[in-house]
């Protein structure tokens, strides 16, 4: 399927399109409110400034995606692969990505109030001077994850993976660090 015949679909109101193949679609500023994205193969894909408000995009792979400046606020992302795609300007408020892979994403400016990032793979990102609130992190892989001046104040970061990540000068203050892992963590002047 092309992105024409997509948003003509769209158009007419057809919302579910599981396990499509959008491999390097450009539909770039499109309003995908509410569409059903479920196992779609959007590998390459440009959704730059897409609205996927409330959409389904679980288990979906966007691999390599530019995902820049698109709205994802209340959309499920659950297990989704989210791997080298660029979260600049993102907003995922109030989405769950419970298990999503965003390991060697570009990420800078996200928006994240209210997401579900529990058991999400956030390894070897640069998270450095992020603000996060209202966000779960449970059970969350930050393994070799730059958190340098983040603020996880009031999170609930139970079981997350902090192994060999750089938590210095990390605002931690009232998170709760219930089995987490902070082996080989640096905690330098981490309040």
């Amino acid at each position: 399927m092309d992105a024409q015949e997509l948003l003509e679909r769209y158009a007419k109101g057809e919302r579910d399109f599981e396990g499509v193949e959008l491999c390097g679609v450009d539909l770039q500023n499109a309003d995908l409110t509410g569409i059903n994205l479920q196992e779609a193969d959007l590998t390459k894909a440009n959704l730059k400034r897409v609205k996927l408000i409330s959409a389904n995009l679980s288990n979906a792979c966007l691999d390599s995606a530019n995902l820049t400046e698109t709205n994802f606020s209340q959309a499920t992302l659950t297990q989704a692969d989210l791997q080298n795609s660029s979260l600049i300007g993102t907003n995922f408020e109030e989405a769950d990505l419970t298990g999503a892979d965003l390991s060697n994403v570009t990420y800078s400016n996200v928006k994240s109030t209210g997401a579900n990032f529990s058991e999400a793979n956030l390894s070897a990102l640069n998270l450095g001077g992020q603000k996060f609130f209202d966000v779960n992190f449970q059970g969350t892989n930050f393994v070799n994850t730059n958190l340098q001046e983040a603020d996880l104040s009031h999170l609930d970061l139970t079981g997350a993976d902090f192994t060999f990540a750089n938590l210095e000068f990390a605002n931690l203050s009232y998170a709760c660090l219930k089995n987490a892992n902070l082996k080989l963590t640096n905690l330098k002047k981490a309040n």
